[in-house]
């Protein structure tokens, strides 16, 4: 963030700044933007809740891919893979015969532990295409899940995503309009207010403790019973005999009066992991997560028309993780 003097000569000759500050009520900047699966968990729910009239959806029209200093068109359909020249004709049978493979797959069969990354190198799937997958559609992006991400895990995220295409259009991604994570929470705090919901607000919560029966909360002079809790990641501290495992997430938002990727469109960029399993020239030392950029716009209603902004859910340098045991 840049705090330029409104008298300033910089500030004079910074036109799309003023233009930003002009509209500064007309910006939504989601600090922790989500995607949700068409068909998923979430969208089942939020339609057999109900509480969909509350919300409004775009969908994620493509995926692009940063590979090997190039971006790439991730396909998304039998007709883009067939289309695509850069794929050839017998790799594009792989690629196939594997899609059909994950669609069929049944969890509860014999895997033998094999990891995802090494299926995919014994099916002869050159390591672009192995890429793609992993991160493209399975959307894993750690250097860790790379290396340890087993095979029936990966056909597990590959076929949620292969599910999702064609629900509501040809795409398999949703946002919410306004931000997802709290829209989905205005939606369903609203519907729950109707069938006689309570909300404490500004709760200063001291312990959580749960039993088989329910769950009682104290702000160290009252408690509260209900049957089920659900808390964000800051009040994990507090409750008892539980392992945590922390994360850092590195977010860059940048807003542009030029679109970044396709015209403009709500577009998802996908730059993988960098991992020596993938690159063998790479050491420890320079493997690198991944990260993915999120392209909004004025139909996402989080800027002005004529503006186009790119939200980073993870980074646009580097989705790093470290793991505290608890």
């Amino acid at each position: 963030i840049i705090d330029i003097d409104s008298n300033s000569a910089l500030w004079s000759d910074c036109n799309f700044l003023k233009h930003i500050r002009q509209n500064n009520r007309k910006f939504n900047i989601d600090k922790s933007p989500k995607v949700l699966f068409s068909k998923g968990p979430i969208i089942d729910l939020i339609i057999h809740s109900g509480a969909g009239p509350a919300l409004e959806f775009q969908l994620i029209s493509d995926s692009f891919i940063y590979y090997n200093d190039n971006i790439e068109k991730v396909p998304k359909s039998k007709e883009d893979v067939f289309q695509d020249d850069s794929i050839s004709l017998i790799d594009k049978r792989r690629l196939m015969k594997f899609f059909n493979f994950v669609l069929e797959f049944d969890p509860s069969g014999e895997t033998k532990n094999q990891l995802f990354w090494d299926h995919l190198i014994s099916l002869k799937i050159n390591p672009k295409l192995a890429t793609i997958i992993i991160s493209s559609i399975a959307l894993k992006l750690n250097v860790s899940d790379l290396q340890t991400i087993s095979l029936k895990t990966g056909i597990e995220a590959m076929k949620q995503h292969l599910n999702s295409f064609g629900r509501f259009g040809s795409g398999a991604l949703l946002t919410a309009n306004y931000g997802t994570g709290s829209e989905l929470c205005q939606a369903f705090c609203r519907y729950c207010a109707v069938y006689g919901g309570e909300y404490i607000l500004d709760l200063d919560l001291k312990s959580i403790k749960i039993n088989s029966e329910n769950v009682v909360v104290s702000d160290g002079s009252t408690t509260y019973t209900a049957k089920s809790i659900i808390i964000g990641a800051n009040f994990a501290g507090i409750l008892e005999n539980v392992q945590i495992n922390e994360s850092k997430i590195h977010r860059l938002v940048c807003i542009s009066d030029k679109p970044f990727l396709n015209d403009g469109e709500h577009v998802m960029l996908i730059i993988p992991a960098q991992c020596s399993q993938v690159d063998p020239s790479l050491d420890n030392k320079s493997e690198k997560d991944g990260a993915v950029a999120i392209q909004y716009n004025s139909n996402n209603q989080s800027c002005p028309e004529d503006t186009c902004k790119s939200q980073h859910f993870y980074s646009i340098c580097r989705y790093t993780r470290v793991v505290v045991q608890g």
